[in-house]
């Protein structure tokens, strides 16, 4: 009996080891992209035929996503990843989509929390990728068409049911573009794989790319990142006197504002004033926020950012200190009372799709920019 504890223990050691290496080797301060994650439907479900007797709708009250696949699948002490993450990436809710036609990828980029975590890395950046797939895909994983027992065709005008699935890169570094760059690559690969049936293996490569690619040291560098052979991504890091954030076009975000409403925002972030961007647009909401905290550089904003804020979590408005959060639906100015939001505090409300300001509370009028300077900043920003 104490031969087999002994050994028990030998072998739980042996384990305990090997999480503290994976640790090591995943948790080091140089890795360039810290998770891969994969967020959808497991195709099990489609195996309970009665499953199919549902309309869309109740299809999309009984489905939920899942995280299926974390790479590296372990717990990293700078940065952690938890079912939350799936309530930011469809914060109105997973649905599957009756369409005629593939409704088209979407593009899009998180900024959480992640103070909890870390006293140095306070952000954690999310670049995403939605796809859709036909349901027949998962009709042929386990040869039910052949049964004959499923029909989940809309009867009345014969449009397919499209499932979602979120790729994406989880990091500290807000390299959005190059992440979304890697992303679609990667999705692209793995279209052309079902077509021609390839036999290269995209797991590896998404390995490949997170332990193999370091994160990019300040100054004139770059990293050329070849996915597989003749597909390259070439990566720069910025010069050490510029804004290190914006990885992004700025001028297709910036146009969403006049000059005057540049600056008044500016003011307001600067004076720390409690924020909320609105946008039915989800792309639009983490790049805006972005390129505004961008424009304060060399300063940096020091209070919680939630580009995307789901309905669960509306509370968080009532928070005593500065804050910045989006909110993916269009601007409505009775958005706090229709939450039963209380706010005394002085809030500014942001509407992206129209580029106006909404201010709530206003006790004093904010401080003016010298006119001077104001007019150059005006100027400037009307040449970019």
């Amino acid at each position: 009996m104490e031969d087999n504890n002994n050994k028990n223990n030998i072998e739980n050691k042996k384990i305990d080891d090997i999480i503290e290496y994976e640790r090591l080797l995943f948790d080091g301060n140089n890795i360039f992209i810290d998770y891969f994650l994969e967020i959808g439907i497991k195709p099990e479900i489609f195996n309970d035929e009665n499953i199919f007797n549902k309309n869309l709708d109740e299809l999309n009250e009984i489905i939920k996503p899942e995280i299926l696949c974390k790479f590296p699948n372990i717990d990293k002490k700078r940065i952690q990843i938890n079912n939350e993450i799936i309530k930011n990436i469809f914060p109105n809710g997973y649905k599957l989509i009756s369409s005629n036609e593939k409704p088209n990828k979407i593009n899009f980029s998180l900024i959480l929390d992640n103070r909890f975590y870390s006293a140095i890395n306070t952000y954690k950046f999310i670049t995403c990728a939605i796809i859709y797939e036909d349901i027949n895909q998962y009709k042929e994983i386990y040869n039910l068409q052949k049964e004959n027992k499923i029909n989940i065709e809309n009867k009345e005008n014969k449009e397919n049911i499209y499932i979602p699935k979120c790729l994406c890169f989880v990091s500290i570094h807000p390299y959005f573009n190059y992440f979304t760059i890697i992303l679609n690559t990667l999705i692209n690969l793995f279209e052309e794989k079902i077509k021609l049936k390839a036999d290269f293996l995209l797991d590896k490569i998404i390995q490949h790319i997170i332990i193999e690619t370091p994160e990019i040291p300040r100054g004139l560098r770059k990293i050329n990142l070849q996915i597989i052979k003749d597909i390259n991504i070439n990566i720069e890091e910025h010069k050490m006197t510029e804004a290190s954030l914006i990885n992004f076009d700025i001028k297709k975000y910036i146009k969403f504002f006049s000059s005057q409403n540049i600056i008044e925002i500016l003011t307001y972030i600067l004076l720390e004033t409690k924020m909320i961007f609105f946008s039915s647009n989800i792309e639009n909401l983490t790049y805006v926020i972005m390129l505004f905290l961008n424009m304060i550089f060399p300063f940096k904003y020091q209070y919680q950012i939630i580009s995307i804020l789901y309905k669960e979590k509306f509370h968080y408005l009532n928070n005593k200190s500065p804050f910045i959060y989006g909110i993916n639906e269009s601007f409505n100015e009775n958005f706090l009372q229709n939450n039963n939001l209380n706010i005394k505090d002085t809030i500014i409300l942001i509407d992206i799709d129209n580029g106006l300001i909404n201010t709530q509370n206003l006790e004093n009028d904010i401080p003016q920019i010298p006119i001077s300077l104001r007019n150059k900043l005006e100027e400037n920003f009307k040449k970019s």
